[in-house]
């Protein structure tokens, strides 16, 4: 592909979001995100906002991709309700500070971790789910108190704009920002410092992402791409598996960064298998699949061009579908069998309506092949759920984001736990706790008494032979002798602390009773 040539950027915005990010730096400066409550007022803002508007993003959707109101409502506004509502309820246990255990060679005193904001965070959103990936990081953004600025995908206008009105009107404008554009506004962005950059797109784009990210030291929470696959097992209930599949893939005409790419079949259930993914096609999408509005269309007439030639560079044996027409940007549903390991519908993330389908007949082989590719954002398996070998072989085996059995996608709404990538497919989480603490500070923190005795002076000097005697035993101690004798000390602590009181109040009572008799 020739080399895409982009508009300047005028000096006027360069202005603005000088501008934008002093406001939002001097905003956070101020402290205004650390209080619980103003993040849980800026969630319930979010919340309403997000309610109010509901009209406005399912007709964006339509306009952009193609998609009905019910699906949109189920895959990208009810995911973003419950994430706020998961967040509302969970903020404050999240922010607590841990206590944890501290070596004996520093007792008395005690150790904690607290998680604090990190400051200004940049979140560049994606077009295949608008809503989701720039509206849920935002959640994040906000549960773990700090500042954020947006940048929603420029292939979905209508969205974009949505999102930016959603901030605007909803939210701490001091806090919170959206600038739009093309892929040179994104690039201009990356020339500034953030505390936090989180991306939501192509391996190839993170790469750039994550460079540009270097100069400043700057972390990040990537969330690219990879190709995930689906092990179906000779214990495998084919039914589910197949119904499972099809609407994992064709949804959103395949533009999802986390469904089937796909599937790795046991010979033995093979034929069964394909007869129940293309009947569960039929019923999902229709004889002509085109112009549903429950699949959506493809975004660009780019990204016709290219899954054509994936399908035509296969070489291998279509089931059914196979037809592109770029002027209507559709792509009809295609299973190809067996298609070359080596063909580009292999190498590459198809992130389109196509599902390759390999057969095995061991599950080494399974390991094998998908230990040959990038780490993907998630290895789902359909077989028996009891006493299952084959499914903890590849669970051990294999490195990915997530593992799923017996279903797809729904691991990211899943709010136990992050959602995230692996090598290829990224890195960092958001979601749950442990995207709280993705995009928090995990600030050590030691309180020591002000008490000069041994062992709170055991590493001062001077080094004399006694006392490199005790700092050698100190350095040997057990953790569970450190246990042991932190409580010994912490009790002959408040043992001294005991006396000294006693001694005072002593002190105190004879010496009022002196002067009573002083008096009389």
């Amino acid at each position: 592909m020739a080399e895409e040539i982009l508009p300047k950027i005028s000096k006027i915005f360069s202005i603005t979001l000088i501008s934008i990010l002093d406001k939002l730096r001097k905003a956070f400066a101020s402290g205004v995100t650390k209080p619980v409550e103003w993040r849980k007022q800026q969630l319930r803002q979010l919340l309403t906002g997000i309610q109010e508007m509901k009209i406005q993003m399912t007709t964006a959707i339509e306009k952009d991709l193609g998609k009905s109101p019910f699906v949109t409502e189920v895959t990208s506004i009810q995911p973003c309700l419950w994430d706020i509502e998961f967040s509302l309820s969970h903020v404050d246990e999240f922010v607590k500070d841990i206590s944890l255990d501290t070596p004996m060679m520093f007792a008395p005193s005690s150790t904690q971790i607290r998680y604090e904001p990190l400051g200004v965070v940049m979140i560049y959103g994606s077009w295949n789910y608008p809503f989701v990936v720039t509206l849920k990081p935002l959640c994040q953004a906000i549960t773990s108190g700090n500042c954020a600025l947006i940048k929603p995908s420029e292939l979905a206008p209508h969205s974009s704009r949505v999102i930016k009105d959603l901030v605007n009107n909803y939210l701490d404008k001091s806090c919170f920002d959206v600038i739009e554009g093309g892929p040179e506004v994104a690039i201009e962005a990356q020339k500034y410092q953030f505390d936090l950059i989180c991306f939501t797109g192509s391996t190839q784009k993170g790469k750039l992402v994550a460079e540009a990210a270097g100069r400043f030291l700057t972390p990040c929470i990537l969330e690219l791409g990879g190709k995930c696959p689906a092990i179906i097992d000779e214990s495998a209930n084919i039914e589910l598996a197949a119904a499972k599949i099809s609407f994992a893939r064709f949804n959103n005409s395949g533009q999802t960064c986390i469904c089937t790419d796909y599937v790795l079949v046991h010979d033995s259930v093979k034929d069964q298998f394909v007869d129940r993914i293309k009947s569960k096609l039929r019923d999902h999408y229709g004889d002509d699949p085109n112009g549903n509005p429950h699949m959506g269309k493809v975004i660009t007439e780019w990204h016709c061009d290219r899954l054509k030639n994936l399908i035509e560079t296969s070489q291998g044996k279509i089931l059914c579908g196979g037809t592109v027409k770029k002027d209507i940007k559709y792509v009809e549903p295609t299973i190809i069998l067996n298609p070359k390991k080596d063909s580009p519908v292999m190498e590459e993330e198809i992130f389109g309506p196509i599902l390759p389908i390999l057969t095995f007949s061991k599950i080494e082989e399974v390991v094998d092949f998908i230990n040959s590719k990038d780490k993907p954002l998630a290895v789902y398996y359909f077989g028996k759920y009891f006493r299952n070998p084959n499914r903890d072989k590849i669970m051990d085996t294999t490195t990915s984001g997530a593992f799923v059995q017996n279903d797809v996608l729904i691991h990211m709404i899943n709010h136990e736990f992050g959602f995230g990538g692996v090598g290829g497919s990224g890195y960092g989480r958001y979601g749950g706790y442990e995207g709280f603490k993705a995009w928090s500070n995990p600030k050590s923190v030691m309180y020591r008494p002000a008490l000069n005795f041994y062992p709170l002076n055991a590493f001062s000097p001077p080094f004399t032979p006694e006392r490199q005697v005790q700092l050698r035993k100190l350095m040997k101690m057990s953790g569970t002798q450190n246990k042991t004798i932190k409580i010994v000390v912490w009790i002959l602590v408040l043992l001294t602390i005991a006396i000294l009181i006693g001694t005072l109040h002593s002190q105190i009572y004879h010496g009022i009773q002196d002067g009573c008799r002083n008096i009389i």
